[in-house]
């Protein structure tokens, strides 16, 4: 997968520039560009999340799994975060029950779930601890984009 999502990234980027979604992205309320932090441990699934996003007008910052999102969450702040589930050192569901609990960051930003392998009783844990969203890979650039704009939206 990963050699395919490299190859066809330029192809991509032009398909999402052309592409019409629901709306255009909006400035949070202070002006300032939408921030998304995109937490996965596979680089090139990082990289098709980013170059989607920002071909829509996010600005986005990467972590390759949970530990290391706490800790960007904690040195700076970001409006939405999109995590994979199945990571080494912490999974998606494991972040999430943490973030809400973290004291030092806030305000705590939406998050939504990205992930091909999550179970039902994960799935219900990530609900309680506050997901916005559980989609599904393979991508569904659409359905991410709408998530997105949903969860920002609220």
């Amino acid at each position: 997968m990963q050699g395919v999502l490299e190859k066809n990234r330029h192809l991509l980027v032009v398909l999402m520039r052309s592409t019409q979604f629901d709306k255009p992205v909006p400035p949070s309320e202070s002006g300032v560009m939408r921030r998304v932090l995109i937490v996965d441990d596979e680089a090139s699934v990082r990289s098709t999340l980013r170059a989607v996003l920002e071909t829509q007008g996010y600005i986005c910052e990467e972590a390759e799994n949970g530990a290391l999102a706490l800790s960007a969450l904690e040195r700076e702040r970001f409006d939405l975060v999109i995590t994979d589930n199945r990571m080494p050192v912490l999974n998606g569901v494991e972040f999430l029950e943490t973030l809400a609990e973290r004291a030092t960051i806030d305000p705590k930003p939406p998050v939504i779930f990205f992930t091909g392998d999550i179970d039902q009783e994960e799935t219900e844990r990530a609900l309680k601890a506050g997901a916005k969203a559980i989609l599904r890979k393979p991508p569904n650039f659409g359905e991410i984009i709408h998530a997105v704009q949903q969860a920002l939206s609220e």
